[in-house]
């Protein structure tokens, strides 16, 4: 309820549904097409400072553990899986263990612990009911798939922290070895599992009782396509054209193998680099654009 509250006050939460979903999808797509670190940073603060408005800075420090554990797993295990580069660090077992697979490895985990946090933003800005209003028209059984998919990431959390506690209640996690622990870990996982999948079946049958997905469905919304949304989408299309082109015409690429090599700096590159900027700090943009009118409005 708090984060729906600071959600809500936020400018850039009351564009179009529409243009907020094709929003996070170019995003995704392009944050997980670079090949640039100078990029995905801009991408990762972006979605960093879009994190600390909505969840503020606690929420965030655990998320940010759990993408440090991510980027150091994924670094580490491309330097053992992956021997290329010519900067050699040290050798294990006649393995050699190259600067080069390392960083690659940490961008690479960077890329994902990136589009985890804009996939965590995406469910908290398209929420049920707009996932519903998009899809449920056209594609009820997608909009109620992917509704009910992003629905499940947080009650999976809170239905594990209550298996946890009704387990410490019967006094099931005190004093135990290793492989003990790890099969109470197992049974909780079971546990969570089974009634996962029990409450998707109930949802199911509840869902079809009410008819949903036959024929056309009619809902109550105050969703409209105003000035503003179709001001946003031109600007967010053009951005996004010229950061895709300069993607896929390998114009900011850049090569970890044999040697990490960064493209050379000229115009063009420029104006690739600053669409892309532009385009994932739009939604900063905007909310900065909307906090100056108020001002002056208030005037």
């Amino acid at each position: 309820m708090v984060l729906c509250g600071k959600i809500n006050k936020l400018h850039w939460s009351k564009l179009h549904p529409g243009v907020m979903f094709v929003y996070f999808v170019m995003t995704l797509i392009l944050t997980m097409c670079v090949t640039s670190p100078i990029l995905l940073l801009a991408s990762f603060l972006s979605a960093t400072i879009m994190e600390f408005m909505v969840g503020g800075g606690k929420r965030y420090v655990q998320q940010l553990r759990g993408m440090v554990v991510i980027m150091l797993m994924v670094s580490l295990g491309n330097v053992l899986l992956s021997h290329n580069g010519i900067h050699v660090l040290f050798y294990v077992n006649d393995q050699a263990i190259t600067a080069e697979a390392f960083w690659y490895g940490l961008f690479f985990g960077g890329m994902i612990s990136t589009a985890y946090l804009w996939f965590d933003l995406f469910q908290l800005f398209c929420d049920s009911e707009k996932l519903i209003y998009i899809f449920g028209k056209t594609m009820p059984t997608l909009g109620l798939l992917i509704s009910m998919s992003l629905h499940y990431i947080p009650t999976l959390h809170r239905r594990l922290a209550i298996i946890r506690d009704a387990q410490r209640g019967m006094g099931r996690d005190e004093n135990r070895s290793f492989m003990e622990r790890a099969k109470q870990y197992g049974k909780e996982f079971s546990i969570l599992i089974s009634w996962s999948l029990e409450n998707a079946i109930d949802t199911s049958d509840a869902m079809t009782a009410r008819g949903y997905g036959l024929g056309r469905r009619s809902c109550f919304h105050t969703y409209r396509f105003r000035g503003r949304d179709g001001f946003y989408l031109v600007a967010m299309c053009i951005a996004f054209v010229l950061g895709a082109i300069g993607i896929f015409s390998f114009a900011y690429r850049v090569y970890y193998y044999p040697a990490i090599v960064f493209p050379k700096v000229n115009g063009y590159l420029m104006i690739f680099y600053g669409c892309y900027v532009v385009f994932v700090c739009l939604p900063l943009i905007w909310e900065g654009i909307g906090v100056f009118y108020e001002h002056i409005r208030s005037k």
